[in-house]
């Protein structure tokens, strides 16, 4: 045997450990800053919940001791509460830049596709090759392909493909919004990637294309989105939901929200505000 090529052999060989273990070193850094950033977060949800529920019994003080001569427990649960409004504030604070943290390594991580104006607008964004029909989602086109022969039946045809590179590449796949100066756009430098298509099509059209949609019972709301108008519709109109202390809401749950916040609140009788309470 040739001497000098046993050693290339050997230096290959100790290459391509080399390049593994590093590869799987960045993979464990990768995943022990994604567990610090779970960590960080779940402690400052935990801290602002407490907070929040210190908070609700400091207000409790303060209006029960309202209609009390001796007010000197409320004024110090008037100042514990801006103690605790300031916790919250730092609270908040730490959690938003962790997010942002978790964003920008999640951005470091997946393949960040930049897709038109044009064809964020189109109204099929995945197309036939051999017929030409559009669909707005790849999982229907690859439905659709098994019309055209055997050959579009297999698993492999039917797979995503997103979902079939392993571990050689970025598997995940992240959007950037092609409107200039935006922040969810790659050149922004506090850039934050869109999911996924549909979430790309609808910042597009909320944030940078003219409201084209009216609801006809006010008149006054405009909308980009229809999914938007819809939900809009569906609280518009005269139906409020009252509370007994007389503050009206278009919506249930936030009544429900209000009245569980204070204390000796309930919704309104029927009778008494013109609305079915079920």
């Amino acid at each position: 045997m040739n001497p000098s090529s046993s050693v290339t052999i050997n230096t290959s060989s100790f290459q391509e450990m080399y390049i593994s273990s590093m590869e799987d070193d960045n993979m464990i850094i990768s995943s022990n800053n994604n567990t610090i950033h779970s960590t960080t977060l779940l402690y400052n949800l935990a801290i602002l919940r407490d907070k929040v529920h210190h908070m609700q019994s400091l207000v409790h003080l303060i209006v029960v001791d309202d209609h009390q001569p001796a007010q000197s427990s409320s004024r110090e649960a008037i100042v514990g509460v801006g103690a605790l409004v300031q916790d919250v504030i730092s609270a908040a604070s730490s959690m938003m830049f962790t997010c942002q943290q978790m964003s920008q390594s999640a951005a470091a991580d997946a393949e960040i596709i930049e897709v038109g104006a044009v064809d964020i607008l189109a109204k099929y964004t995945h197309h036939c090759h051999v017929c030409g029909k559009g669909f707005k989602r790849d999982a229907n086109l690859r439905m659709h392909m098994r019309a055209h022969g055997d050959e579009y039946k297999t698993h492999a045809a039917l797979s995503n493909p997103a979902k079939g590179k392993g571990c050689a590449g970025p598997t995940r796949r992240r959007y950037s919004c092609p409107h200039e100066g935006c922040r969810w756009n790659r050149q922004h430098p506090k850039f934050q990637p869109l999911k996924s298509m549909i979430c790309v099509k609808n910042h597009y059209k909320r944030s940078h294309c003219p409201k084209m949609y009216v609801c006809n019972r006010c008149n006054q709301k405009q909308f980009s989105v229809l999914s938007d108008l819809r939900t809009h519709e569906k609280n518009c109109g005269d139906l409020k939901w009252r509370c007994t202390c007389g503050t009206t809401f278009s919506r249930k749950d936030k009544l429900m929200g209000h009245v569980t916040l204070f204390v000796g609140h309930s919704p309104a009788a029927a009778s008494d505000c013109g609305v079915l309470l079920n």
